[in-house]
This record gives structure tokens, C-alpha cells and sequence, in this order.
């Protein structure tokens, strides 16, 4: 009986609140919180070269070494190196920026789980 009345409300609420990508808004019953091309556009920049000190994303030709990459400051502040996914653009920023002014609370669970 349970599971029967979850399933009624889950599609309620589906109905009313259709489940939208985070990053390009396109009605996806899927989205967790991207469509799948959002996804595969965000998984290609996790993929990418970054420094490890200060988290630029870097290219072929910029090379890092034991002080970091020619982007990091100086002074270097008080930690050693970054954690990243990606950087702050493409549909990672737009995750976040939902996440932060659109309410996107599946957003947030799922940056969590990334990090």
C-alpha cells in the first residue's frame, strides 16, 4: 500500500513540477540534475588538465612543475592544492547558479556526491 501511494505522489509531483536539466532546462525525466548532453559536456571538462595548486584548467602547452603552473598567485595562499570537478563554467556553473538562486535541491546532493 505503501509503495502504491509513493507512486501516486511521485507522479503528482512530476506532473506539476516536471524534473528540468540544471544546466540548459530542457524537460528531462532523467536529469540527475543534467540531460545527458549537459553530462557529457560536463564529464569532457572534468577530463581536462588542471593544476593541482591553484585549479586553472590548463592546455596542452602549459606545462605545471613542483611550484604550480604560471596562473597560480604569488604568494601562494595558505593550502597546499585544490580539489575541483571542472571549472567554474559550461554546466557545472549552471548547476550551481541553479542551485543557488533557482532552488535546484537535487543539485546539491548530486555536487556532494561529484566531490
Amino acid at each position: 500500500m505503501r509503495g502504491l501511494l509513493r507512486s501516486c505522489v511521485s507522479a503528482a509531483v512530476a506532473l506539476v513540477l516536471p524534473r528540468l536539466c540544471g544546466a540548459c532546462g530542457a524537460h528531462d525525466e532523467t536529469a540527475a540534475p543534467l540531460c545527458g548532453a549537459c553530462a557529457e559536456e560536463f564529464l569532457a571538462s572534468v577530463a581536462g588538465d588542471h593544476c593541482p595548486r591553484c585549479g586553472t584548467s590548463l592546455g596542452e602547452n602549459l606545462p605545471v612543475n613542483e611550484n604550480g603552473c604560471v596562473h597560480c598567485p604569488t604568494p601562494m595562499p595558505r593550502f597546499d592544492r585544490v580539489v575541483r570537478l571542472s571549472g567554474y563554467d559550461g554546466p557545472l556553473a549552471d548547476v550551481i547558479r541553479a542551485l543557488k538562486f533557482r532552488g535546484l535541491r537535487h543539485g546539491g546532493r548530486w555536487l556532494g556526491a561529484m566531490l
